[in-house]
């Protein structure tokens, strides 16, 4: 009976096995479908080191392949020009991977060189120019303040956060109106004040004139509308009244935003 028993055992181990081995065969990695959203030729070449290092991965386990892998890999091959947008496993064998490039929108001048963000306001990485990844500049900005974590990822510092998303806010507008805000504007100055009324963003447009928002801090300012009517009177003008001037909108004693041209030079505001 003992020998029966183990007989049949012994059977069914050797079956198991079989049936593993057999089963991770027909279920290991054959292929990964990455679909790369890319447009520079960096891009591209990063893409193509993402897919080598994926590759790697062929024959192994369908089972226990950890989607992170993906992930991790294009963190550290992608150079903070990549991102993920999915992962997803294809029975029996197929990882299907969605992978776009993050194109460089603005540069933010640091003691340490500028920490350049895409359109969105996530951060790409830290370079030594404000030559945009594309073609052309990015927009320089100056007069704020960042920390860097120990992997090198810098964020906006604590005390800059709410000022520095009320710039994004008027960015977005902007690339709506301009169809991309880096054809419009060259660079963007926030200059901080003791007064909270007179803080302020001087965009300085890529034909010479200037748009000045004060009060950027103040949301009893408008700042955010008044940037929006200065844009607008900046689209109204002709070629040559691009070339200088400025546009200083203001919220008059009725509440309503008057942004005007004006010509000459941006005139000094008290700190």
């Amino acid at each position: 009976m003992r020998s029966k028993k183990f007989i049949i055992g012994y059977a069914i181990a050797i079956f198991l096995i079989i049936f593993l081995i057999t089963f991770n065969s027909v279920c290991s990695i054959t292929q990964f479908d990455v679909r790369y959203d890319v447009g520079s030729e960096s891009g591209k070449t990063l893409a193509a080191d993402v897919q080598k290092n994926l590759d790697g991965y062929l024959k192994k386990s369908f089972l226990f392949f950890d989607e992170k892998t993906v992930y991790d890999i294009v963190e550290e091959k992608g150079n903070g020009y990549l991102s993920v947008l999915s992962v997803k496993k294809v029975f029996p064998n197929k990882i299907k991977v969605s992978v776009r490039e993050l194109y460089e929108e603005y540069a933010f001048a640091t003691d340490d060189g500028y920490v350049v963000f895409d359109r969105d306001g996530v951060f790409i990485g830290l370079k030594k120019d404000t030559e945009n990844n594309i073609g052309g500049t990015n927009v320089k900005i100056s007069g704020f303040e960042f920390v860097a974590d120990k992997n090198g990822v810098y964020s906006i510092k604590e005390s800059d956060r709410d000022i520095f998303s009320e710039l994004m806010r008027m960015c977005t507008y902007a690339d709506e109106c301009f169809e991309g805000v880096r054809k419009n504007i060259a660079e963007i100055e926030y200059i901080p004040s003791a007064v909270e009324s007179l803080d302020r963003f001087v965009f300085t447009m890529r034909e010479g004139m200037q748009i000045c928002v004060t009060g950027v801090t103040d949301q009893k300012e408008k700042p955010y509308e008044c940037f929006c009517a200065a844009v607008q009177k900046y689209l109204s003008l002709n070629d040559a009244q691009k070339l200088s001037g400025y546009i200083l909108p203001v919220v008059n004693n009725e509440g309503k935003i008057v942004a005007e041209y004006s010509e000459g030079t941006l005139p000094t505001i008290e700190k």
